[in-house]
């Protein structure tokens, strides 16, 4: 029997999504990269942070910004589950709840200008 191995960002999604809902406060991009990180699934800032741009027009995460700081905080009503949302498409299907998430934001979510590794959507 073989067993199917997730891909690469299937597996670095569900290393963000872990982490995020296991720290209690906000983050920027290196600190996720570094908490989602593991000796298999090395996550990049830039990885992290187009994933929490996706999480943040779905309403997943809120971006908390003082001055020229980005950081980021898990919505606690979005918190549906273990399972990370998967992107399909323009939306997210939320693989806990068992149902595609419309896109909430009104305004395009942009990179934070301090984190030169991470790249606008």
């Amino acid at each position: 029997m073989t067993v199917k191995r997730p891909k690469p960002a299937a597996e670095s999604r569900q290393q963000i999504w872990t982490a995020l809902r296991g720290l209690k406060g906000a983050v920027d991009t290196r600190e996720l990269s570094l908490t989602a990180s593991t000796d298999t699934v090395v996550v990049s800032p830039a990885a992290a942070g187009a994933f929490l741009r996706r999480l943040a027009r779905a309403g997943y995460v809120f971006r908390l910004a003082a001055g020229r700081s980005c950081h980021w905080r898990l919505n606690p009503a979005a918190n549906s589950g273990p399972r990370a949302p998967e992107p399909r498409g323009d939306r997210l299907f939320d693989a806990n709840r068992q149902m595609p998430v419309t896109t909430l934001a009104t305004t395009p979510v942009v990179a934070c200008l301090q984190d030169p590794e991470e790249t606008a959507p």
